[in-house]
């Protein structure tokens, strides 16, 4: 009995453990591939042309690394080479260092090698010298070589000072050469310990009369900042490099440029290397331009070039007008052929590849077997662009921008906005991004001069269509501090500004929304076809307008390339991320006002302070609607830190006018309001400080005692400000339409609301549930059921009716907050006072709103039956006894009192 009972089970586990078997990865370990499950596939690709290729490529790796060996010189505690183990490796010396001072010399290598037999070729470093490869022409030659397991050498030395010393002997070392057959292997670069970098800033004491975030951004300078002697390490590997060229074109020129001269740049950064090619004579005389033009006549076409032997490139180097009859991606291919050669004679440099599916085609490679490069070829217009920030760098005499860029930069990688996605490599934020949203908004601000031109033109980028000369003028940012850039900063970033419905003018600073920029810069955008219509919304200007400006869900323009937008791939995921960290810094900076630690790795010290309850210090955050007026701004001498003025709302969420379509400024208020209060099942309470509420409003809002902290917050939430009070309905005027849209900002007063419980948290499994069990029903709906089954504890909320709870008696909010509406000219703003509540709660709610989407979304989705109701009530007014304003069919009910009049504009 018990067996037939067991059986089944057993049948099912071997079926389950059959599926887990197939449902296992499989990778081909020699090309480096994934390979999709099912039975057979691995053999089909074992048997595919991919497969058969790369395993030639590692039989004859092989058969080179059987007739080559390795040698190395051995550690100075090395005894004698009689007691040196089988492998050649000292049991006691085995963690032991080379002497520094001693260097391998070739031609010593090939007199006492040469006895063991006949050598093809050595490959010796030639920096440290401290190891070298040799080639054999036989396998039995090198078997007699690792035989020997050691041999007395000849090495230079150096003294302390680095000066060349007396020739000393030395015991060498010969060992098997190893080869890695990987082909992707992964790149060791040096990596930034944030963690140790986050430690040693917490433990840094400073005096009272220094500035914390100098001394802070000071240590990290220290740990993380490329030094002097290591970019005189990346300037000798260029001229090495270029050396080498030499032998292939005709004055070649190979120019640093990226991090790697801008002062900024990290240790564990690329380098960005181009190289140009100069005409071979500048000569005006007659004799140099007959000659000129004989040589230009004879220049090879393409497929010389490309198909050519490297040999015929030695006798004959490439010229620079050779160069240029290749198209970007064949002079890549070209330089990459070039490289290839020069990689079999120098040991120094590693494999490399070209790249070019991509904006700008590069050759990748290695050179000392840990510094990445990035090879371009006529790239003038990025050389231009590094040399812009190394100027504006250079330029201040406070030394302060420096400190500004890498403190932003180090903010932004300890808060995961430079961690890419998994399987991709592009989304997130990089360098130059930062750095230019950091100098366009000082710019706005009058701190540092905008873009120039100088008096004499030169031309870059393709064909020669943009000007890359300029000139900075020397200034000073003494008069910023670093804290108050940092503040304003993240203050500017998340609230009151636009980032899909804008551009920012990388010249000067300006946020333009998009109708300003195509005015500004018609030459960049293609028109649409048809003549009068409407204006497009951002997505279709984008598909549009390929190939010239590309819009995005952020849109910064390079100074230079006028025609780039440099946020271009940046992803939706972390634009929301980076507002969401601003957030968060801001209000870690209201509570440690000199603690730069207080910003950095924001997660990981929630996650580890998660028994801490909350500060009560406010979320700093404004609408900045000073720098906004004063973008265009020149003036060096006006100091950032009157753009940090006294806090206007605790959070801000912000709407984009919806531009396919007119809209009423009341309809979009509605919209919003109805998603606030359906989703956070948000509770209207009566408010002290409203001069409007009559008694028959009064009654339809929930009484509460508010404290006295509470009511003081109330008035000065209101702080003598102009408000209309809100509930309008017969608005009709559109805010897009023919007219621009309204400049000065209008702001209308929405009430006091109560939170009941967190929603936000835990909704995407019981959505889910929902989504099955209500299939048919709309989004709308099934985000209120959520809250609804969140809010009661998981009970069904089928038979209850939206916008009500089944608790038995009232719960007491987290949150009560004051809500306003303020429009601007290109969005609509939600702004939140917190009364009563933890502030950290308040940033949740506008990241729950604004961040994955949320409110734009549902609110736009509304608008139109809105504004169908609203054309309605115009064309029939209805009767007192149907007066009550009834919301959309999906939503819950509106209470009678409120009889709502037209707003004015």
């Amino acid at each position: 009995m018990s067996g037939g009972v067991g059986s089944p089970s057993s049948e099912a586990d071997t079926s389950n453990s059959e599926k887990k078997v197939k449902k296992e990865k499989q990778v081909c370990a020699l090309c480096n591939v994934e390979i999709p499950p099912g039975p057979g596939s691995l053999q089909k690709h074992e048997a595919g042309k991919r497969h058969e290729r790369m395993r030639a490529q590692c039989d004859a790796v092989e058969a080179l690394a059987k007739r080559s060996v390795f040698i190395k010189i051995a550690p100075a505690s090395a005894a004698s080479p009689v007691e040196m183990e089988t492998d050649g490796v000292l049991p006691a010396a085995r963690s032991s260092k080379n002497d520094p001072r001693l260097r391998l010399q070739r031609e010593e290598i090939e007199r006492v090698m040469a006895r063991f037999g006949k050598i093809e070729r050595v490959l010796c470093r030639a920096e440290s010298g401290h190891y070298a490869i040799v080639e054999y022409g036989r396998d039995e030659d090198a078997k007699l070589a690792l035989a020997a397991r050691s041999v007395l050498m000849s090495c230079a030395s150096l003294d302390a000072a680095g000066a060349p010393a007396p020739i000393k002997m030395a015991t060498v070392l010969v060992m098997e050469r190893r080869v890695n057959f990987s082909a992707a292997a992964p790149i060791e670069k040096q990596r930034i310990n944030v963690d140790e970098i986050v430690d040693a800033i917490s433990r840094l004491v400073v005096g009272p009369s220094e500035d914390a975030y100098t001394a802070a951004i000071d240590k990290v300078i220290r740990y993380m900042v490329l030094s002097e002697e290591q970019l005189r390490d990346r300037a000798l590997l260029a001229a090495r490099l270029e050396e080498e060229l030499r032998k292939y074109f005709a004055n070649p020129t190979l120019t640093i440029f990226g991090s790697s001269i801008t002062s900024i740049g990290t240790v564990d950064s690329d380098i960005d290397m181009c190289l140009m090619l100069s005409s071979s004579s500048s000569s005006t005389d007659a004799v140099s331009r007959r000659m000129q033009f004989l040589h230009e006549q004879r220049q090879r076409d393409k497929y010389t070039l490309l198909t050519g032997e490297a040999s015929q490139f030695r006798e004959k180097k490439v010229h620079v007008g050779e160069m240029r009859r290749l198209s970007g991606p064949d002079r890549v291919r070209f330089v990459s052929k070039m490289l290839n050669e020069v990689r079999k004679e120098c040991s120094w440099m590693g494999v490399q590849r070209p790249v070019v599916d991509c904006r700008l085609p590069i050759v990748r490679f290695l050179l000392d077997r840990e510094v990445l490069v990035d090879l371009s070829i006529d790239n003038a217009i990025g050389v231009a662009k590094s040399e812009y920030i190394r100027d504006l760098i250079k330029m201040d005499s406070s030394g302060r921008l420096r400190r500004m860029l890498i403190g932003l930069r180090f903010w932004a990688l300890s808060n995961g906005l430079f961690d890419a996605q998994e399987k991709e490599h592009k989304g997130h934020f990089n360098a130059y991004m930062l750095n230019l949203l950091a100098i366009s908004f000082l710019q706005s601000a009058g701190a540092l001069p905008p873009f120039h031109h100088m008096e004499t033109p030169s031309y870059g980028g393709v064909g020669g269509q943009w000007r890359i000369d300029f000139v900075v003028p020397p200034y000073s940012l003494e008069r910023v501090e670093i804290h108050a850039f940092m503040k304003s900063f993240f203050i500017h970033m998340t609230t009151g500004v636009s980032l899909r419905e804008s551009v920012i003018v990388g010249r000067t600073g300006e946020q333009l929304s998009l109708a300003a920029f195509i005015a500004r810069f018609p030459s960049i955008i293609e028109r649409p076809q048809q003549d009068g219509a409407a204006q497009p919304s951002s997505v279709s200007i984008a598909n549009q307008a390929a190939g010239t400006f590309e819009f995005a869900v952020m849109n910064v323009q390079d100074p230079i390339e006028q025609s780039h937008n440099v946020t271009a791939t940046l992803n939706e995921k972390y634009v929301r991320r980076m507002r969401h960290m601003a957030m968060r810094s801001l209000h870690a900076m209201k509570g440690e006002k000199d603690s730069f630690v207080s910003i950095l790795s924001i997660e990981k010290r929630l996650a580890r302070d998660s028994t801490t309850p909350s500060t009560s210090a406010d979320v700093s955050m404004e609408e900045n609607d000073s720098s906004r007026n004063a973008s265009t701004a020149t003036s060096i001498d006006r100091p950032l830190t009157s753009m940090v003025e006294s806090v206007k709302a605790d959070a801000t969420v912000s709407i984009c006018y919806p531009r396919e379509r007119p809209v009423s400024q009341s309809a979009l208020m509605r919209a919003s309001s109805f998603v606030f209060e359906k989703i956070l099942l948000a509770e209207q309470l009566e408010d002290p400080s409203s001069s409007c509420c009559n008694s028959t409003a009064t009654a339809a809002k929930r009484r509460r005692a508010l404290s006295e902290e509470a009511r003081e917050r109330a008035d000065q939430s209101r702080g003598g400000m102009t408000m209309r009070e809100g509930r309008a309905d017969g608005e009709g005027t559109s805010l897009v339409s023919a007219a621009s849209p309204p400049t000065e900002p209008a702001l209308y007063n929405w009430g006091i609301y109560a939170l009941p419980s967190r929603l936000w948290i835990g909704r995407r499994n019981v959505k889910r549930k929902l989504q099955k069990e209500r299939a048919g029903r709309e989004e709308l709906e099934i985000e209120s059921m959520v809250s609804l089954e969140l809010l009661n504890g998981g009970e069904k909320s089928a038979t209850v009716p939206l916008g009500h709870t089944t608790t038995s008696s009232p719960l007491s909010p987290i949150l009560i907050v004051r809500v306003e509406f303020a429009f601007h000219s290109d969005a609509m703003m939600m702004r939140f006072h917190r009364l009563e509540g933890a502030p950290l709660d308040l940033v949740n709610v506008s990241h729950f709103l604004e961040g994955n989407g949320l409110l734009p979304k549902y609110a736009h989705s509304l608008l139109p039956l809105l504004m169908e109701e609203n054309e309605k009530r115009v064309a029939a007014p209805s009767s007192a006894d149907n007066a009550e304003n009834k919301r959309p069919t999906s939503g819950g009910k509106r209470k009678h009192a409120e009889i709502e009049e037209p707003m004015e504009m």
